[in-house]
């Protein structure tokens, strides 16, 4: 089985993580990927961007984010999804 785990930022990285860790004691041959951090990347899922630098307090700061989110993640993970 072959499962997608997306999260952009640590909350949902660190559940992402514990979803995977549970997820492995049903299924051990489970493929997990997708975007997260740390917490999943422990738990064996293979990440397709690290969103750990994605957080941002102001919109000036979410604007130099875009670009790289918008045309390098996004389409990484629509190919991914479509494969």
């Amino acid at each position: 089985m072959n499962i997608a785990i997306l999260s952009g930022e640590l909350s949902g990285d660190l559940i992402g993580g514990a979803l995977a860790r549970e997820m492995r004691v049903l299924e051990p041959d489970l493929t997990l990927w997708g975007l997260g951090s740390s917490a999943m990347l422990a738990e064996g899922v293979e990440l397709l961007a690290d969103s750990a630098g994605w957080g941002v307090i102001s919109i000036t700061q979410a604007l130099k984010k875009y670009p790289g989110l918008r045309f390098k993640v996004l389409p990484a993970v629509i190919r991914a999804l479509k494969a």
